[in-house]
């Protein structure tokens, strides 16, 4: 959390952090548990949010992990608008586990993937307005969003969201569109 050369340098060690943990489990959950404890010793005081996903090799599902982090929305053709996914968001990354001894365990939320759909990742300053309430953020993404290919739901997003404004706050979008066939295998 935070702006400015400190905060990026701050991501860039626990990016390059995860990965690494990355080599050990495929488990969201745990791959952010791992880095909690990393960031607990090595970085006292340093605190992020963060969205952990695993996409299986079939494109099919995928797995994710909530640290403080707003849901991924997901939309699938036919459907009149997309949905925010439902995962639990746990505590942000770099809190001490003392002071949250009755906190549970972080969660993994496996989503299916149906074909043609995309799925929305995204900052909160994406959808966070002085002013207006947060779900009326979430509420104009999931009308953004639609079930197409990645470069276009992109730019419907930073149109619809954005706009001509300067944003307040970091924004990035991460959009995962998987096309209507499955791509074929050459043996």
């Amino acid at each position: 959390m935070g702006h400015g050369l400190e905060a990026a340098h701050a991501m860039g060690r626990m990016r390059t952090a995860l990965r690494a943990y990355a080599l050990e489990t495929e488990d969201p959950a745990h791959l952010l548990t791992k880095l909690d404890k990393q960031v607990t010793y090595f970085h006292p005081g340093l605190m992020a949010t963060a969205l952990c996903a695993v996409l299986e090799p079939s494109h099919d599902r995928m797995s994710l992990s909530l640290a403080g982090h707003p849901p991924p929305v997901l939309a699938e053709p036919g459907a009149a608008s997309a949905r925010v996914l439902e995962a639990p968001a746990d505590l942000p990354v770099g809190i001490p586990a003392t002071v949250t001894a009755n906190t549970p365990p972080r969660r993994t939320t496996t989503v299916a993937i149906p074909l043609g759909s995309s799925i929305c990742c995204y900052t909160d300053g994406l959808i966070e307005r002085r002013g207006h309430s947060l779900d009326d953020g979430l509420l104009a993404l999931t009308h953004a969003v639609t079930a197409a290919p990645s470069e276009r739901v992109c730019a419907q997003i930073m149109v619809e969201l954005i706009g001509s404004n300067t944003p307040e706050d970091d924004v990035a979008v991460l959009v995962l569109h998987r096309p209507d066939t499955p791509p074929t295998t050459l043996v």
